[in-house]
């Protein structure tokens, strides 16, 4: 059976950074898992990230 994680195997951490370029302010958060994610969730995870 294939796994998806759902919002309960992370959690979203704390800020890590702040980023401020042309009056547009972003900031991160570190995500854990509290499961190995398997290969295809760990594909589909990256991709949600901006660029």
């Amino acid at each position: 059976m294939k796994k998806i994680y759902t919002i309960n195997d992370f959690t979203v951490r704390k800020l890590n950074r702040q980023i401020i370029d042309d009056n547009v302010i972003a900031h991160t958060h570190d995500v854990q898992f509290s499961r190995k994610l398997t290969n295809g969730e760990k594909v589909r995870f990256e991709r949600m990230r901006p660029n």
